[in-house]
């Protein structure tokens, strides 16, 4: 051993002087040609200096690659010229200061990764008993952020949920939010219980609360509005502070700002709307370009489509209402049940391609319709004395009726689609242009009422230049019993007038013999 060491103080010394590597061992074999020092051995280790955090610290101007073994933290550190940098350890990956680490084994035979950031474990990776992976992320506040800047902002808001980059970016106070997307509740800073899935949904929401945009864009602009629920692409995009509304499907209430209790189902349904509030719509393009309009009702494909400011209009059926811009109180019932003109209120078209064509009118049926019929007889009210005012027996009878001319006819079902400029969607009902029908014409009706100085209301005048005449035949029965009455009376008077000839002639016979 003493030789051992003699050559190994000798080859130290000259080691420079003849720039050879330096091998330590007990076998006497040459240092690999490229270490400039070999130790080998297969039953002893080597030291390298063990020091505290103190300690290491006070070393001056430590050279890059200085290894030292600390003994508070008990890992190997060295020198990269900047800082001390931990050599990885068996069971732990710490930061120089070793409050950030990631470890595999805190407790014996634990099988469970734990990280800490800054003294803090903030994950932690483990199995369940039945065998499936877990991933818990460990918050005070109970939130949640996966993703670049994710919840970046957060202060004192609690129970969030952010995954995408940037969701939640703004968050300060709010609580209760769910963010899964880029930019999803990009903005938000104190509003609450809001869920937001998709790229930009809800993006500018700031403090509104009880929201839900599902989609790409859905409820985009919402800042302040509340209660609202958006599903689809683009759904609800423009909203800003309008509540309560409902929008289901791509770009449902897409321009919708400040309107409020709107209920949209299906493409594009309602995307006009601004301000319009309490109006329903479904299917796919329904109530399209409606502004401003309030408290309708649309249902199927196209209904109400080109409604702008119009309220409390129901359009049931594709296409019902498509054409009508505006106007009050209106019900289209039925597949192109139609208008044709705009303005309208209170009118009323049931059945498929009926159109009204003034205010305060119903219509049942299009001109191809045959029958209208019912087990019972059709009620006129009101007919209760009680309120009935200015009442006159002033109905004419013979001098009315005999003016009338009783015809048949057939109606020209084309012609009457031309000139009142309602669309015919369809074949025409070739039993309906031909049935030969009984009835007057409603122009000479009028005449005749006009002659005998009687105001008819069986005439149903035209209300503008595309209105069309019609007739209220159970009307004709007032001046018809006036008629019958008045053939009663002379019938009356002719019997009397017979029956006292008849006591002179047998006065006379009486007299002869």
């Amino acid at each position: 051993m003493r030789e051992f060491i003699c050559s190994l103080l000798f080859c130290c010394a000259f080691a420079p002087m003849f720039a050879q590597s330096v091998s330590i061992n007990t076998d006497g074999s040459v240092a690999h040609s490229s270490a400039i020092l070999e130790v080998k051995s297969t039953n002893k280790g080597m030291l390298v200096p063990r020091m505290t955090t103190v300690q290491r610290d006070a070393i001056a101007a430590p050279a890059i690659g200085l290894l030292i073994y600390n003994t508070d933290l008990n890992v190997f550190q060295f020198r990269n010229g900047t800082i001390w940098v931990n050599l990885n350890s068996e069971k732990t990956l710490v930061d120089a200061d070793g409050d950030t680490k990631i470890q595999v084994e805190e407790s014996a035979d634990e099988d469970i990764i734990r990280f800490d950031i800054n003294g803090n474990e903030r994950m932690v990776l483990r199995e369940n008993a039945n065998g499936a992976v877990r991933l818990d992320l460990g918050s005070n506040d109970a939130n949640t952020y996966i993703g670049q800047n994710v919840g970046s902002s957060n202060t004192t808001g609690g129970s969030n949920t952010g995954i995408g980059n940037y969701a939640l970016h703004s968050q300060t106070t709010g609580f209760n939010n769910v963010a899964l997307g880029r930019y999803a509740l990009y903005s938000n800073t104190g509003g609450f219980q809001n869920t937001g899935i998709g790229m930009e949904a809800l993006y500018s929401n700031t403090t509104g609360g009880w929201n839900v945009g599902l989609g790409h864009g859905a409820l985009r602009y919402n800042t302040t509005g509340g209660h609202n629920t958006a599903t689809g692409h683009f759904a609800h995009y423009l909203n800003t502070t309008g509540y309560s509304n409902c929008a289901y499907g791509e770009e449902s209430l897409y321009s919708n700002t400040t309107g409020f209790l709107n209920s949209a189902c299906g493409k594009s349904t309602l995307s006009a709307n601004t301000i319009g509030n309490n109006n329903v719509a479904m299917g796919s393009l329904s109530m399209y370009h409606n502004v401003s309009g309030n408290y309708n009702t649309s249902i199927g494909v196209s209904a109400l489509w080109t409604n702008t400011t119009g309220n409390r209009n129901v359009a049931l059926g594709y296409h019902a209402g498509f054409d009508f811009l505006h106007g009050d109180a209106n019900t289209f019932v039925g597949a192109d049940a139609q208008a044709n003109a705009d303005g309208y209120a209170n009118s009323t078209a049931l059945g498929s391609n009926t159109g009204i064509t003034a205010s305060n009118q119903v219509r049942i049926g299009d001109a191809s319709v045959t029958s209208i019929g019912g087990f019972q007889s059709w009620t006129t009210l009101p007919s209760d004395a009680r309120f009935k005012t200015n009442v006159r027996e002033n109905v004419p009878g013979l001098a009315f009726v005999n003016k009338l001319r009783p015809v048949t006819y057939q109606v020209d079902i084309e012609g009457i689609h031309r000139y009142a400029g309602l669309a015919k969607n369809g074949e025409i009902n070739l039993e309906a242009s031909t049935q030969v029908r009984t009835g007057f014409l409603a122009q000479e009706v009028e005449k005749a009422a006009k002659e005998v100085g009687y105001d008819f209301d069986g005439v149903d005048a035209p209300k503008n230049e595309k209105d069309l005449y019609g007739l209220r035949y159970a009307e004709f029965t007032v001046p018809l019993v006036k008629a019958v009455q008045e053939l009663d009376a002379e019938n009356k008077a002719l019997k009397t007038m017979l029956a006292d000839m008849n006591k002179r002639l047998q006065r006379l016979e009486a007299d002869k013999q």
